[in-house]
């Protein structure tokens, strides 16, 4: 999955704590400390962080970064990956933590995220990424669950559901493999038909309508 037209995962790449709303990179890493989202922006706090890697079998999410403000620097593609277990493992009579990090590690064990340009290629290279030095976060999560819903269709119906709004006002477009989900889609009955009954179809269309009208009056259909 790529987003682009968002801001990365900003602050400070040295921190081991969430300092700021804007620190997403160590909050990225640090699991357990909430984010502060603004209520203007999209998704939810956190819910990224912890939602990819249960999306996997074995709880592994990777994320290529590329970070809003770095353009003139010569670091300007950041590669972290994080695995989250449910419980601490147990190995041979040893307890390990329940989180292990994909990185540079420092002197103490905090991650740093790879920048190496060669070995970002390769990873890029190797799950078909498209980012080239453009805002916003690439993520890979192996070894998907298959009873996580996370299919094709399942994908257009989540995205049309829970971004109805942003992408009737043509703020957001969807790239689901060929498929591109967008203001046009939300008014395309044929479309809509294909994944929801002709009740949600119904309720869609007509809330695109009224979105799109400069009348603020709603018509209300006479009984009997």
């Amino acid at each position: 999955a790529e987003e682009y037209g968002t801001t990365g995962l900003t602050g400070d790449l040295n921190a081991d704590v969430q300092s700021s709303k804007s620190d997403h990179a160590s909050y990225w890493f640090q699991s357990g400390k909430l984010s502060e989202k603004d209520k203007k922006d999209l998704g939810g706090a956190g819910q990224g962080e912890i939602t990819y890697p249960m999306s996997s079998d074995d709880k592994v999410c990777f994320v290529l970064s590329v970070r809003e403000g770095e353009k003139n620097l010569k670091e300007k593609k950041y590669l972290y990956g994080k695995c989250n277990l449910h419980k601490p493992p147990i190995i041979k009579k040893q307890r390990y933590t329940h989180t292990a990090f994909y990185g540079v590690p420092r002197k103490d064990n905090f991650p740093y995220p790879i920048v190496d340009k060669i070995e970002i290629e390769a990873f890029s290279k190797a799950f078909g990424l498209k980012r080239k030095n453009i805002n916003g976060n690439s993520y890979v999560i192996p070894k998907i669950r298959e009873n996580s819903g996370i299919t094709e269709r399942g994908i257009i119906i989540s995205v049309i559901e829970e971004y109805f709004f942003p992408i009737i006002k043509n703020s957001l477009k969807v790239h689901v493999n060929n498929i591109i989900i967008n203001e046009m889609n939300m008014i395309d009955e044929a479309f809509l038909n294909q994944y929801f009954d002709k009740e949600k179809t119904d309720f869609f269309l007509f809330s695109a309508e009224r979105l799109t009208s400069n009348s603020n009056a709603i018509n209300l259909p006479k009984t009997c």
